[in-house]
């Protein structure tokens, strides 16, 4: 039970009646608002989305996504060599700072991610004017492919490319 007489509160505790004092009572708030400002911060630190810093931040272009819910994407954030996000461009400002490179695509394609796209000169060349069998589903359909890609050449020599070995056993083939 408490009772507010004058600049006091009076309590009791453990059966004994307890007087505080205003100035003690601005010390208790004081300590009470405190502790709920820490409180507040905590859950927001554990709960709100951490964002770190970004190096580029790539706008204003068609970002694929390869997620068939949602294909596309409005930003892609880089930190160092890493994709950190990917997404819409309100999220990708969290991480932007004053020395973030933003980059506008001009609406190009942006494919996010790691992509090989070397040619080896010689054989790239070579499959264009050669006869391609990597899509013969068998030895049959590989035979086929091959006499008419004679037939239609005006060399003596065949070049082909993507020869299944599979099909002809662990012996490989034979003569």
């Amino acid at each position: 039970m408490r009772e507010r007489i004058g600049g006091t509160l009076l309590g009791i505790k453990e059966g004994m009646a307890v007087l505080i004092t205003t100035k003690r009572m601005r010390a208790l708030h004081r300590c009470a608002t405190a502790s709920r400002v820490l409180l507040v911060s905590t859950l927001l630190a554990c709960f709100a989305p951490w964002a770190s810093s970004a190096d580029v931040i790539l706008l204003g272009g068609h970002i694929y996504r390869a997620d068939a819910q949602s294909p596309e994407a409005e930003a892609v954030v880089i930190e160092g060599d890493t994709i950190v996000y990917v997404g819409s461009r309100q999220g990708a400002e969290r991480y932007r700072t004053p020395a973030t490179r933003v980059i506008n695509t001009e609406g190009k394609m942006v494919l996010p991610g790691f992509h090989d796209a070397h040619l080896h000169t010689f054989m790239g060349g070579r499959s264009l004017v050669g006869c391609d069998v990597a899509n013969a589903p068998d030895i049959e359909s590989t035979e086929a492919i091959l006499k008419s890609c004679l037939a239609s050449s005006s060399s003596s020599w065949l070049v082909a490319e993507g020869l299944n070995l599979a099909f002809f056993g662990e012996s490989g083939p034979a003569a």
